[in-house]
């Protein structure tokens, strides 16, 4: 009964932001579990010293993610939204403490994904072997797809891999001008469906 009353909770959270700003939140419903899984499936979690998340929501991604990555794993969650950022804190649940970390290597973030280079450098983290994106990139300008774009090549190792879940292909072409082998994975399971797309690092001319 009380996991239901907190998807009950989150579904009215998601929603009534999504009310507030469209645009910036891009769906009604947080993502589903399918989907979540689609994307953990993605990540070789064995190799994974550093993985960032953009748009952590309410965590559907995060604790996917964090019940698969190894204990030396660095992981970063930005969610510039503050209502989902604070229900973020207290979803995830190996939360410790409020103080934006989550034990020694797990960090949320309340900014903006543009100051990744910062806060990168905050946690002395050299490299990012994956970005899982939940940004709504078809309600943002070209302008800035291209800037969160190019700053995600430029932080992705050589060897990184950029994953991200959308709800129309309008920006395919664009994620192919910085990411190469780029395969796509399609689930209906979610409100409303959505495509994976995965994509290697590719170095910049």
């Amino acid at each position: 009964m009380q996991n239901r009353l907190s998807l009950l909770k989150n579904k009215v959270i998601f929603l009534k932001e999504f009310i507030k700003s469209p645009s910036e939140v891009g769906a009604i419903s947080s993502s589903s579990k399918y989907l979540a899984n689609k994307i953990s499936n993605c990540i070789n979690y064995k190799d994974a010293k550093c993985i960032v998340e953009y748009g952590g929501g309410l965590g559907v991604f995060s604790n996917e993610i964090i019940k698969n990555m190894k204990d030396d794993t660095s992981l970063l969650i930005f969610e510039n939204n503050i209502s989902f950022y604070n229900k973020l804190l207290k979803n995830l649940e190996h939360s410790k403490r409020n103080d934006n970390k989550l034990y020694k290597n797990v960090y949320i973030i309340n900014d903006s994904v543009e100051k990744i280079h910062h806060y990168c450098s905050i946690y002395n983290l050299s490299q990012v072997d994956y970005i899982v994106s939940g940004l709504p990139f078809r309600s943002f300008s070209q302008e800035l797809t291209t800037r969160i774009l190019e700053l995600s090549q430029d932080i992705l190792s050589s060897h990184g891999t950029f994953i991200a879940f959308q709800y129309s292909r309008k920006r395919l072409k664009l994620f192919n001008k910085y990411f190469e082998n780029s395969q796509l994975y399609y689930e209906f399971r979610n409100i409303p469906p959505a495509f994976v797309y995965k994509g290697d690092n590719k170095s910049p001319n």
